[in-house]
């Protein structure tokens, strides 16, 4: 609050301008006065003082009792921290003569006054300034007529909190910028060390094959390529880092393959790849200034043992120099100013020394002048050009990381707030040449404390600024050019992906895969569609009592794909878009195919198998032995099943081609069954006469001798299971039956809930295609809802026909899950190496957005008993199309 009282001679104290510091006021004071009052043979005498109070009721009594104020400060009574200056009023000092109808007045510089104080005082609740004439009284005269002593109080603080005068340009804290409260000061507190750690910069490589098309993905995080390979990026603030960032642009970047084959030249080891930054639609749950590049290749060889490496060379233009470039312009532009106002003092016609004021008729011009030698287009959308320099000077102090801090950023809005009152030139901002030299104080201590923080890494500002506008220049160890090798260490096999499962149908091979929101919702439909008749399908109402009563609940969950297609290279071989199953009969349409498609898959793996014998490990070498031997006779079944004449029997299926493929696989003659070996074991297991006068003899005769062949499935998957244990089969064939894996079912861990009765519950989820077949085990022919009927006695799971069906249906089943982050690293940043993926929700379809989507195997876990339908088995073939992308619908 402001209280000014008019003596009678009808004199004005005004405050002109108040700049509080920690140590004390400086207090410019004018005193406005009748003209015709003037009595040059009167001398006028006035006392100033300052004074912190703690106590509020002290501070509002003096507060609201202005003639308590005067007669303690006359006598010096004030109970709290007290400084006071006498002084005497000279005529000399005369500002200007304003016109009245009463002769006018006159207005007169008092002086500038420094009343010095503790720290101790400039922490008290209530701090106040007061000045008042003097009279030629006693105490006991003035009693009763002090209000004819003109005077004035001007609160500073109040309760603690500074007090906004009307004229807000009138208080300074000087104390926001200078000082041990000062901004600067409370820079230099602030621990800007970054952690020794160094995140990669990139992530892992996602693979995505289709057909004959190696399709990959990879990510790049800016921040840590600029974090890596420069010193000066961790010293700007994140504004800053982030202006670093959007300038900094790839000039070059060259993607190899390296191969583990020496490089002839021929076409199909061409190194170089084409890739390209994916643009357009924001790819969700990406880190600031991640972007993601995708490249394509033509996979050409599916040579066995050919390996393929990949690596990547980017050449970046550094951000960094446009960002301090645009630091040093500013620098620059506040040292012109300071010139343009060092003219502006030393001519007569803008500044008076004598009462330090400015002319009010020549501020329009200064300001003018000022327009026209600072007109460059950032100047020219601040008509009032110390706008402009407030700006400039904000956007020096925000340039570092250490006045970025969560606690310094409204010290800087403070700040630049009470230096802008410094250099204000409207008419009643009161500057004159001090406050203004308390800003380029300021300016020039901020250039020093940047130019500091440079040099701690070795960087100096392009100009050792002297405050004076000289420049110099030096070098700096920053490079323009930041170059960046990466391995990714992942290992391309053409081989594995030969023959490979296809999940998604008909996706362009030509660019990294790529599907529309409304077509992977179809997708899930027809997923669904294969093994029910409704879409969607809910929980059967049939079995809700039944399970309600054991206190648990199973639910059928989408976003789970099973096998579509077969594919060996880019040729369908297998078609699984729609099972065939006869419902009148209860069986499945071309079981026998499923079969023949597995008997080429694990050819298939055969011809891929090379073991290679370590001799100085006996029970290596043994256990290599068995392996073979086992395999071996899988395939010796394999050759010479007599399959009926309807099926095409290619030289894949004969012996001659069999022994072709396991010469091949095996390096050590010692490792290999004599042929008579070989072929007691057929015999022994397979005496068959081929004189069938009737298919269906033929059919039946291969039935039962599949059985034989199952086991050898089994004992292999025992194998892959529990290599270290081939003694011992671990797998029990006979507890696959439908009894067993329904029990298996209600042992799975669920989620607990709360069921619409208040009691709690355990939520099993499966995949629809799961919940299918737990549906069919235990509904009736009339409840059912899936497109196939295995209830009863049947025996689906034990019928070795069968076992490729429910593979190819039930096990390997996909989920889809989408990108939802990455892991982060003891210091907070996030890991590229360790992306997180998790299961697709309705609300991750963000209108116009991009989802980056894997396939992640499921297993229904309980291996022992319900292994079969785990992915982990001798069916198990790589993925097409494991990593892409969905687009979001528009709206």
């Amino acid at each position: 609050m402001v209280i000014t009282t008019t003596g009678m001679a009808g004199e004005k104290i005004i405050f002109d301008k108040l700049y509080v510091s920690e140590s004390g006021t400086k207090v410019d004071l004018s005193l406005e006065i009748p003209t015709r009052q003037i009595d040059r043979s009167v001398a006028l005498s006035f006392r100033l003082m300052t004074a912190g109070i703690e106590l509020d009721l002290d501070y509002n009594a003096y507060k609201e009792d202005q003639s308590l104020l005067k007669r303690d400060v006359f006598l010096k009574n004030i109970p709290a921290s007290y400084v006071d200056i006498d002084f005497s009023f000279s005529r000399s000092a005369l500002i200007r003569t304003i016109p009245g109808s009463s002769g006018g007045t006159s207005l007169y510089r008092l002086g500038t006054f420094d009343i010095q104080h503790t720290q101790e005082d400039f922490e008290r609740r209530n701090i106040f300034a007061f000045c008042t004439r003097l009279g030629d009284l006693s105490l006991t005269q003035l009693v009763g007529i002090e209000f004819i002593l003109g005077s004035t109080f001007f609160s500073i603080k109040e309760g603690g909190t500074a007090y906004v005068p009307e004229n807000p340009e009138t208080l300074v804290l000087q104390s926001t910028f200078s000082g041990q409260t000062g901004l600067l000061n409370r820079a230099r507190e602030v621990d800007t060390t970054t952690s020794d750690l160094k995140p990669a910069a990139f992530s892992q490589l996602f693979p995505s094959i289709k057909d004959d098309r190696f399709n990959f993905l990879y990510f790049l995080d800016l921040r840590k390529v600029l974090e890596n390979n420069s010193n000066l990026f961790s010293l700007l603030s994140e504004a800053e880092q982030q202006s670093a960032l959007e300038s900094t642009i790839i000039k070059d970047q060259l993607f190899e393959k390296k191969s583990n084959i020496e490089n002839t030249a021929p076409e199909f080891l061409d190194s170089a790849m084409a890739v390209s930054q994916v643009g357009g639609r924001p790819i969700l749950n990406l880190p600031a200034n991640v972007i993601a590049f995708t490249g394509t290749d033509e996979i050409r060889e599916y040579s066995k043992n050919l390996k393929y490496n990949f690596n990547t060379n980017i050449i970046f233009l550094n951000g960094i120099y446009p960002v301090i470039e645009r630091l040093i312009d500013n620098i620059r532009e506040i040292e012109s100013f300071r010139s343009f106002m060092d003219d502006a003092f030393a001519k007569l016609t803008f500044y008076s020394q004598g009462t330090q004021t400015f002319y009010r008729n020549a501020l329009p011009t200064l300001q003018r002048d000022l327009q026209n030698e600072f007109n460059n287009s950032k100047a020219q959308d601040y008509p009032d050009r110390i706008d402009y320099f407030i700006k400039i000077l904000e956007e020096i102090i925000q340039a570092a990381a250490k006045f970025d801090s969560a606690g310094l950023r409204s010290a800087t809005t403070e700040t630049v707030m009470q230096l802008r009152k410094l250099i204000s030139l409207n008419e009643n901002a009161n500057t004159n040449e001090y406050s203004f030299e308390l800003f380029f104080r300021f300016f020039d201590s901020l250039v020093k404390e940047l130019q500091q923080t440079f040099l701690s890494v070795g960087f100096q500002l392009s100009g050792a600024f002297s405050g004076k506008g000289k420049t110099g220049s030096s070098t700096n160890p920053e490079s323009t050019l930041i170059k960046v090798k990466h391995y990714f260490g992942y290992e391309f096999k053409p081989e594995d992906y030969s023959l490979k499962y296809s999940y998604m149908g008909d996706i362009p091979a030509a660019s990294f895969p790529t599907i529309a929101q409304d077509a992977y919702e179809g997708l899930m439909n027809e997923n669904v569609r294969k093994y029910f008749t409704e879409d969607p399908p809910t929980s059967s109402a049939a079995l809700t009592s039944i399970e309600l009563r054991d206190a648990f609940r199973v639910v059928p969950t989408t976003n789970y794909l099973t096998i579509r297609a077969i594919k060996k290279r880019s040729e369908v071989i297998f078609d699984n878009t729609r099972p065939s199953f006869d419902p009148e009969t209860s069986e499945i349409r071309g079981a026998k195919l499923n079969y023949i498609a597995a008997l080429n898959i694990i050819k298939n793996k055969l011809s891929n198998i090379n073991i290679e014998p370590l001799l100085s490990d006996p029970e290596a070498a043994a256990l290599n032995s068995k392996l073979f031997n086992a395999i071996n006779d899988v395939y010796s079944l394999i050759s010479f099943i007599p399959f009926p004449s309807n099926v095409d029997k290619t030289d894949d299926f004969r012996r001659e081609a069999a022994d072709s493929i396991l010469e091949s696989a095996v390096s050590n003659d010692i490792l290999r069954p004599s042929d008579d070996e070989n072929n007691e074991v057929v015999e022994a297991i397979y005496s068959i006469d081929e004189s069938f006068e009737d298919l269906d003899e033929l059919n039946a005769t291969i039935e039962n001798r599949l059985s034989v062949l199952t086991q050898f499935l089994d004992y292999v998957e025992n194998l892959i299971e529990h290599p270290n244990s081939y003694q011992h089969t671990l797998l029990n064939p006979r507890r696959r039956n439908p009894a067993q894996f329904l029990e298996s079912i209600r042992r799975i861990e669920g989620t607990s809930i709360t069921n619409a009765d208040g009691s709690s519950i355990s939520e099993i989820r499966l995949p629809y295609p799961l919940y299918s077949l737990y549906e069919t085990f235990q509904t009736t022919e009339e409840q059912r809802r899936i497109t196939f009927f295995w209830g009863g006695d049947q025996t689906v799971l034990q019928k070795p026909l069968n076992s490729s069906f429910i593979r190819f249906n039930f096990a390997n089943i996909k989920e889809i899950q989408t990108l939802t982050g990455f892991r982060t690293l003891e210091n907070g940043q996030s890991d590229l190496r360790n992306p997180i993926f998790e299961g697709i929700q309705a609300e991750s379809f963000e209108p116009g957005s991009t989802l980056f989507c894997k396939m992640s195997n499921y297993n229904i876990g309980n291996k022992n008993t319900i292994w079969y339908l785990n992915n982990r088995n001798l069916l198990s073939l790589k993925a097409e199309t494991e990593h892409f992308f969905i687009n979001n619908n528009e709206e």
